[in-house]
């Protein structure tokens, strides 16, 4: 049995998944953080994961997923199911 939270981690690039909810990635792995008030790319992209090195927020794309929409976790997991149609079963 795949584990979805796995599945979703090893398969999707958190860049991209980030991309497709809103965010504006540089050249250089970067972003404006989208969890406080940015002026500067603070929210860096590095094996599959982010970090702000403002405000100290990180994760996976999961964490990505369920803190911009507020979601739990398994919720975000069907939000990027379905999104990305993954095609995780229900």
């Amino acid at each position: 049995m795949i584990d979805p939270f796995d599945h979703i981690r090893q398969t999707l690039d958190i860049e991209e998944v980030g991309r497709r909810y809103g965010l504006e990635v540089n050249r250089h792995h970067k972003a404006l953080c989208l969890y406080h008030n940015d002026h500067h790319e603070s929210m860096s992209f590095k094996n599959n994961r982010f970090k702000c090195f403002s405000c100290g927020v990180g994760g996976s794309s999961i964490d990505l997923v369920q803190k911009l929409f507020s979601l739990e976790p398994l919720q975000a997991v069907k939000k990027i199911n379905d999104d990305f149609g993954v095609r995780l079963s229900p």
